[in-house]
């Protein structure tokens, strides 16, 4: 239990990090280009993302769902998962790449007011180094080395970004920027992949295993195909409708909300890791319910996190981002990207179910459906409602999926369950009571106000359930013993 812990918290801190540096230096990154340059910026990035899963795959999952049962000891096996996997990623990668600089031209002309073809070509460079970055990291949870997993993720996600700030801030000019983060993304992304690769004797990859993981992830691949539409359409509807200067404002505040989500990845990916072993040895009802327990976790935290910045955000933006950027309505922005952020963390946990199941395909019509709606609500609400109609998008078509999944998919949610949570959103009056008794007017005062409503809202729900929290160790020790007695199986 120890391990899980330290392991839990290490990559949440990692998250955590990972969330708030772009955050951190937005003021850097306006003052220096100015906001229609930093939306350019987002746009781009966008551009990079949405190919990432056509190149992946997928296959990385593969991992966490084969290469997690091989034993550490085996490296000949473990090389052959290796390198049957990195070596087609890095080979789509590289036709992404190719991809994304010849369709430049109709991107910096539809989206970017013809501005940044440059910039656009040099970014091309981070399909081939996030294709390999995203099923380089899956390798390490699928053998559970959480801690250098993390250590991946922190530095991939901000030395690069510090490479863009330094860049657009030292010569003025976005194109520097983005010139910078794609040679230190290609240059981490390889230096992981040498790292890993060192401890493997090299083999020629095996078709079989290749077939074995595509069948598993191709579901996967055009479930996150719909998925980076799902949440990054968007994006290309405020950049046509309402240009590159109001997408700037709109991922400031998505950036910010988007920290609610950051304590599903480590709940997940150590989930993920830990389950199939006992799941596939028919322990599909305690499996089912450490998702639950994990799940109500998760909104206890995201529920704090939301209504923390409904009432603290524009406090925040005063503070650290700067009162240049003025929103219009924008506790309900944040309300709508808060609660499209939870739902978008509920809707993983369902579809932990559906991997330990094998059932990937059926993520294609639950990611359809919700991509589908979320354009067609873009299309017709940005025009009238501007970056309000793009949050409630969002919002309902999260929300969509989450229905879907819980008729095929149940985690036995019952009433017990459903008061915690409302009991949760109750305590969570909190954050709008002291913000209202201590109003966080300047630094002192808003981490004053901050500090006291964030310890009532977690004293009140820490004390409330505490039955809870000893049923969570229960399962984890029960886990243990599951292990073992499956090892104590296959060495007889």
């Amino acid at each position: 239990m120890k391990k899980l812990i330290t392991d839990t918290l290490f990559i949440s801190v990692g998250g955590f990090l990972t969330k708030i540096k772009g955050i951190l230096f937005i003021p850097i990154i306006i003052a220096a280009v100015g906001l229609a340059n930093y939306g350019a910026f987002v746009q781009i990035y966008a551009n990079v993302k949405i190919l990432i899963p056509f190149c992946a795959l997928g296959l990385g999952m593969g991992f966490q769902r084969y290469a997690s049962k091989i034993p550490s000891t085996d490296k000949y096996t473990l090389s052959l998962h290796f390198y049957s996997i990195l070596i087609p990623s890095m080979m789509l990668g590289f036709i992404g790449t190719s991809i994304l600089f010849f369709l430049s031209p109709y991107l910096n002309d539809w989206f970017l007011e013809g501005k940044h073809l440059l910039s656009l070509q040099v970014s091309s460079i981070m399909v081939f180094s996030n294709t390999c970055y995203t099923n380089v990291n899956k390798f390490l949870l699928g053998n559970k080395k959480f801690k250098l997993y993390s250590v991946l993720e922190f530095s991939y996600a901000f030395i690069p970004y510090l490479g863009f700030v330094i860049g657009s801030a030292w010569e003025q000019d976005i194109f520097y920027g983005i010139l910078y983060y794609s040679l230190l993304d290609l240059l981490i992304a390889m230096i992981f992949f040498l790292h890993l690769a060192k401890d493997f004797s090299i083999v020629s990859p095996s078709l079989k295993i290749l077939k074995q993981y595509f069948q598993f992830s191709y579901p996967l691949a055009i479930s996150n195909i719909e998925g980076g539409l799902l949440s990054k359409a968007d994006r290309y509807f405020i950049s046509y409708f309402l240009g590159v200067e109001m997408l700037g404002a709109y991922n400031i505040v998505h950036r910010i909300v988007d920290i609610i989500t950051f304590i599903s990845v480590p709940i997940r990916k150590q989930i993920m890791s830990y389950l199939p072993k006992i799941w596939d040895q028919n322990y599909k009802e305690e499996s089912l319910s450490m998702i639950k327990s994990s799940l109500f976790i998760f909104l206890v935290v995201s529920i704090g996190l939301l209504s923390y910045l409904i009432f603290y955000f524009e406090a925040i933006l005063d503070l650290f981002v700067g009162k240049t950027i003025e929103i219009e309505n924008l506790k309900l922005l944040v309300f709508f990207l808060g609660l499209a952020a939870v739902f978008s963390g509920v809707k993983v946990f369902y579809y932990l179910v559906v991997r330990l199941k094998n059932t990937t395909k059926q993520e294609l019509f639950f990611q359809f459906a919700g991509m589908l709606l979320n354009v067609i609500l873009n299309y017709f609400l940005i025009p009238i409602y501007g970056l309000i109609g793009a949050a409630s998008a969002t919002c309902v078509s999260y929300f969509l999926i989450i229905i879907l999944l819980n008729f095929f998919h149940k985690i036995n949610l019952d009433y017990s369950f459903l008061l915690n949570v409302i009991s949760v959103i109750i305590f969570a009056i909190t954050f709008f009571v002291v913000s209202r008794l201590i109003v966080p007017e300047g630094i002192i005062s808003f981490i004053v106000s901050s500090c006291l409503s964030s310890a009532l809202f977690g004293l009140l729900s820490f004390y409330s359930k505490r039955k809870f929290i000893k049923q969570v160790t229960t399962e984890i020790k029960q886990y243990k013993i599951m292990v073992k007695s499956i090892k104590k199986i296959k060495s007889t």
